[in-house]
């Protein structure tokens, strides 16, 4: 490549030098210039391509996302858990743990509410008492509950064991002598 064609490649290819500025360089220089802006052209060209092949895996993706929201309807149209038991089954492990304790604590609140409707009133049965809801059991329990402090109606104190003093021995008077 003779000095003129050196000229015309940097010109052509993005150097910002005038043609008589680079006609007064030595070929040294001019030869440096053309690896430096050859490296950038070839680097543009990598970049260019790895672009390209982006976009092609990019409206592969697309496409399959297409499909993917075509079938997503199909496996929408499965039956919603109906029990307990089948939403537990499709919730992740620490879901279920979570949700097991909050079943279990909930099942033996309603047990324990049950067995004292049952044993302090005579309106409802246990099977009865038992088919109510938590939240139901929970509005008879507080309707059942006492509505005063009736501690001191006996009339009495209650024994204090903290305030407990050893009784005084009565004198005895002697008077003989």
């Amino acid at each position: 490549m003779d000095k003129k064609e050196k000229i015309k490649f940097l010109t052509d290819n993005g150097c910002q030098c005038d043609a008589d500025q680079l006609e007064t360089l030595e070929e040294a220089i001019l030869d440096n210039m053309i690896k430096t802006i050859q490296s950038q052209l070839d680097a543009n060209k990598e970049l260019k391509d790895q672009l390209a092949a982006n976009q092609v895996e990019l409206t592969e993706l697309k496409n399959q996302m297409k499909e993917l929201e075509k079938a997503k309807p199909a496996d929408n149209q499965q039956t919603p858990p109906k029990t307990l038991e089948e939403l537990l089954a499709l919730a992740s492990p620490e879901m279920q743990s979570v949700l097991n304790r909050a079943v279990a604590r909930d099942r033996q609140l309603k047990t324990d509410l049950v067995e004292k409707l049952a044993a302090n009133q005579k309106v409802y049965s246990k099977e009865e008492l038992e088919q109510k809801s938590l939240e139901e059991l929970e509005k008879l329990a507080a309707l059942a509950a006492p509505k005063g402090d009736y501690t001191l109606a006996g009339g009495r104190a209650p024994a204090s064991v903290a305030n407990a003093e050893e009784p005084m021995v009565a004198p005895t008077l002697n008077f003989a002598k």
